[in-house]
């Protein structure tokens, strides 16, 4: 062993997995329409976010009826909450909730899909969806209104954030928004678990191998640190309380088309899945492993990604430490971890917020894929929209990022949540230890530099 006589691995049953593939089972329908997904979320966070408005808006002394006018805490005029979009009253100053569209000249429409599978020359890939000719509305089950003012724009809204507004319609039959409330986060119904001694879990994502690109010198010292073999002995002792690695999506390397990529892994030689299957076994035999999917592995496109099969993997699937997880998925049901695809797209709708802004952002919407199906395909739901918080986690990582980030965020009910952006392993050599005892984290660079 790595750690000799001094150190053993310690064993955690704080970190155990929760399928998240099994909350998505049974309850989409391929025929379904997907206005459906944006109804069911609509009336799932409907009243939180006008609990949430009353609560910012309103008198607490005067809040006892939805309907009932009173007088705002910070300005003079009444405000009335409006059931639904058409019951606005033109210039009377109001108060609605619904769902945010924004229509983006730049958002890629599914044209551009056929044109790719026609083989023809498609358009090239944007960093952002933002032009100056962009506009926004709020929706419901009986109308859209067009909304207008600088908070709107400033205020990074992406399709599909419920919220509730505050302003008026004017004559050209526009909103005009003062102000704007979240959902909030949501309760937390238990506090972080109380640890007697330091425990992680180590996070990577990216490692990218593909065709020509073996394992590199820094995916081996990562090997060789989580068996314990590399560091000195204080990184010694921190390595034996890492109870988990979880791998944050992209494994393998692809920017090809489907057919491609099938025809590079299974009909050229399956030299990156090989790599990767050997690298999964080396950390394997030193500690538990949870492996999701992410954008480029060879797994549906659509959110939730399945796990990856295992079938894939002939030698980590046979030790009983090898998971394979949906994407996005809970870890011991009070963390969240996503491979990144959902804060990628959703930054596309603004020009400025980071990964990390908006991270908190879909904590305080009460939804972390608000642009899903508009831009990020996912199935077509019918009973429920899995992807409405219904509670607060307490961590919450993001993988594939350009930079290691973290914060600390705090609800106004005692929530507590570490929002953990994970760099892109091939790019930073970086990895991130988490302690469960206090949500602490501590990157580590396996950079070589010659």
């Amino acid at each position: 062993m790595g750690f000799g006589q001094k150190y053993q691995r310690y064993i955690a049953r704080l970190i155990l997995i929760d399928y998240g593939s099994n909350e998505w089972k049974g309850s989409f329908q391929y025929e379904a329409e997907y206005a459906n997904l944006y109804f069911l979320r609509l009336l799932a966070l409907k009243t939180p976010t006008t609990e949430a408005a009353h609560r910012k808006w309103i008198q607490p002394d005067q809040a006892s009826s939805l309907s009932a006018s009173s007088s705002d805490s910070t300005t003079t005029g009444p405000i009335m909450f409006a059931p639904k979009v058409t019951n606005i009253v033109p210039g009377q100053r109001c108060a609605v909730v619904g769902t945010v569209y924004c229509d983006k000249a730049h958002k890629p429409n599914v044209l551009d899909d056929l044109s790719q599978e026609l083989w023809l020359m498609a358009p090239p890939a944007r960093d952002s969806y933002c032009s100056p000719d962009d506009a926004y509305y709020l929706e419901d089950e009986s109308s859209r209104i067009t909304l207008t003012g600088e908070i709107v724009r400033s205020a990074s809204l992406v399709t599909g954030a419920v919220v509730a507004v505050l302003g008026m319609e004017n004559l050209a039959g526009e909103f005009e928004v003062q102000d704007l409330c979240f959902p909030g986060l949501a309760p937390q119904p238990s506090a972080l678990p109380e640890l007697a001694e330091d425990q992680y879990v180590a996070l990577v994502s990216g490692l990218n191998l593909a065709e020509g690109n073996p394992v590199s010198l820094p995916m081996e010292m990562l090997a060789e640190y989580l068996a314990g073999h590399l560091g000195a002995e204080g990184d010694q002792e921190i390595n034996s309380s890492i109870v988990r690695l979880v791998i944050l999506g992209n494994s393998l390397n692809s920017t090809t088309s489907l057919t491609e990529k099938c025809q590079s892994l299974f009909l050229n030689g399956l030299s990156p899945l090989e790599n990767l299957d050997t690298l999964l076994s080396d950390f394997c035999s030193a500690m538990p492993t949870t492996i999701q999917p992410g954008e480029r592995d060879p797994v549906n496109h659509v959110v939730p990604q399945q796990p990856l099969h295992t079938s894939l993997f002939p030698q980590a699937s046979k030790l009983s430490s090898f998971q394979s997880v949906s994407n996005p998925s809970w870890i011991n049901v009070g963390d969240i971890s996503s491979s990144g695809q959902t804060i990628s797209d959703a930054c596309k709708y603004t020009e400025s917020t980071s990964a990390l802004e908006m991270a908190e952002l879909t904590l305080r919407w009460r939804h972390i894929a608000p642009s899903a199906p508009d831009t990020l395909w996912c199935y077509p739901f019918v009973d429920n929209d899995p992807f409405v918080l219904k509670s607060t986690p307490h961590l919450y990582c993001i993988g594939n990022q350009s930079e290691f980030d973290s914060k600390l965020i705090k609800g106004s009910e005692g929530q507590v949540c570490r929002i953990v952006c994970v760099p892109d392993f091939s790019k930073t050599q970086t990895i991130v230890l988490i302690n469960l005892r206090n949500l602490a984290t501590h990157p580590i660079s396996f950079a070589v530099n010659f």
